[in-house]
């Protein structure tokens, strides 16, 4: 979406659904996702992506680009009390981790990160 039309489109969406990976994979930093939901966001989609001969796929926490610990100081410094997601989706990406293997480290580092 141009520049120009960014912020009109997304201040009349109302609550905001996050998911981390994606604006990271069409080149936008952190801050700027950061500024365009601050104070709509209701939902976070958490995961960490690295990229691939094919584009991107998903890493375990800290395996990825997705700077997660400045995330989570984003959210801490708003006071943020809505949802996380932890997406994971071996079905679209077969050669990646067992959730069995996965979930429980995003719990962990995002308790972490929290905290």
């Amino acid at each position: 979406m141009p520049e120009g039309r960014r912020g009109p489109a997304l201040a009349a969406a109302g609550d905001a659904l996050w998911d981390i990976g994606n604006p990271i994979e069409e080149g936008e930093s952190v801050a700027e996702t950061w500024a365009n939901v601050r104070g709509r966001l209701a939902y976070l989609h958490v995961k960490d992506i690295r990229a691939h001969a094919g584009g991107f796929e998903p890493a375990l926490p800290g395996g990825g680009v997705v700077p997660l610990a400045d995330i989570a100081a984003l959210l801490k410094g708003a006071g943020f009390d809505g949802w996380l997601s932890f997406e994971w989706e071996k079905g679209w990406h077969p050669s990646i981790a067992e959730p069995e293997v996965a979930l429980p480290r995003y719990l962990s580092a995002m308790r972490r990160l929290l905290a």
